[in-house]
């Protein structure tokens, strides 16, 4: 209808995946072992995707990191002088008002 495409829908995730667990290792016994054995599958498949996608990070130089930091460090003094003017000045225009 009119080239519109609807995306498929997202895939139901069971959150109660570890009720489920257990219900079926009181009924089967040994199912709970298939279950958890499952879990630190997937456990330990988003470790593994994780140090993969840590190995891809371009970290920054010591030299990079100290410069950025200085410039953090001398933009928050200079916003600090800044309020704390405004402060004073709003403060002092207060006490001039109401007297």
């Amino acid at each position: 209808m009119l080239g519109v495409r609807i995306p498929p829908g997202l895939p139901y995730i069971n959150r109660f995946s570890y009720v489920r667990c257990f219900q079926l290792s009181i009924k089967y016994g040994s199912e709970l072992i298939s279950c958890q054995e499952r879990s630190v599958q997937k456990v330990t498949a988003f470790f593994e995707s994780v140090k993969l996608e840590l190995e891809k990070v371009t970290w920054p130089t010591r030299k990079e990191t100290m410069a950025t930091t200085g410039v953090v460090v001398v933009i928050v003094v200079l916003i600090s002088f800044y309020l704390g003017a405004c402060d004073l000045i709003l403060a002092k225009l207060l006490r001039l008002i109401l007297g």
